[in-house]
């Protein structure tokens, strides 16, 4: 008489084998470990002997923790502090925009291109005695958050020099921290090649090209590589082109975290905009 195949079945605590429950070995002194086994595919050892299965959400819980520190890495946290930069540009611009209207007897000073200087320039005004303290107060507010948010931006590019040095020197510091905003991560960055690289930010352009057809971006954020937006409009996808493959090799490096002989990446840039800039003199 043939014997009977048992069944199993792979469960998170361990095999559902024959009806019986069999755990993981220290399921719950190990049981971060085990899960990222299981998240990759891999099943853990297995205890000898059945036991009881733990409750599950605690221990999901604590792996969720574990789980955000280490994806919380350093460009991830610059990521998320570049994202303020933004919010804080929304708060600057509402009260610029209702300050406006209550101080229009103010000369000179709504200039719309530079809502921290008009801030600045509410210090010396003279306003009439039933509004001078609350136009005070609201301008020194505003002018925390115009201090705030150039304490962020310092922050960031010092921070951005120490994760990706080469991409920092080769395109700028504020090019470099544009790209890690867009591009998700270093790691994302790193495995992007080098016509990825040259689109990136200009996502919407690039689905419109594909839905209708429209002519393809010749850029994203890479346009404010040095020197670039100074070309004739027709000469910038070339340049961007090279510029993005150079950057694609920076990327990889301090990924890997070495450090690059930058200068036969700088020429290559250099001549393809040399000759661009001297086609389009002649």
């Amino acid at each position: 008489m043939e014997k009977k195949a048992s069944k199993e079945e792979v469960k998170w605590y361990g095999l559902l084998k024959d009806g019986r429950n069999i755990l993981f070995k220290d399921l719950e002194s190990r049981y971060i470990e085990i899960f990222s086994s299981l998240r990759n595919g891999k099943v853990p050892e297995i205890s000898e002997d059945p036991g009881k299965i733990p409750d599950l959400k605690p221990l999901l819980i604590e792996y969720g923790k574990e789980r955000i520190k280490e994806e919380f890495t350093r460009d991830q946290y610059l990521r998320r502090v570049y994202y303020l930069i933004p919010e804080l540009n929304k708060s600057i611009n509402l009260i610029f925009e209702k300050m406006t209207v209550l101080t229009p007897f103010i000369e000179g000073k709504n200039n719309a291109n530079d809502p921290c200087g008009f801030f600045r320039s509410l210090s010396g005004a003279d306003f009439p005695e039933y509004s001078r303290k609350i136009i005070s107060e609201i301008s020194e507010t505003a002018g925390r958050l115009c201090s705030l948010k150039s304490q962020i931006a310092d922050f960031l590019r010092g921070e951005i020099v120490g994760i990706m040095p080469n991409t920092s020197a080769l395109a700028g510091v504020d090019l470099a921290i544009e790209l890690l905003s867009k591009g998700g991560s270093l790691e994302n960055l790193s495995k992007m090649s080098g016509s990825s690289i040259q689109v990136l930010g200009a996502e919407k352009a690039l689905f419109k090209h594909i839905v209708s057809g429209t002519l393809p971006p010749k850029h994203g954020v890479i346009f404010r590589f040095p020197g670039l937006s100074s070309l004739r409009p027709k000469d910038r996808g070339r340049v961007a082109r090279v510029a993005a493959n150079q950057i694609a090799l920076t990327l990889r490096a301090d990924m890997a975290g070495t450090i690059l002989d930058l200068q036969p990446l700088r020429e290559k840039i250099a001549i393809s905009m040399k000759k661009k800039q001297y086609q389009g003199s002649s």
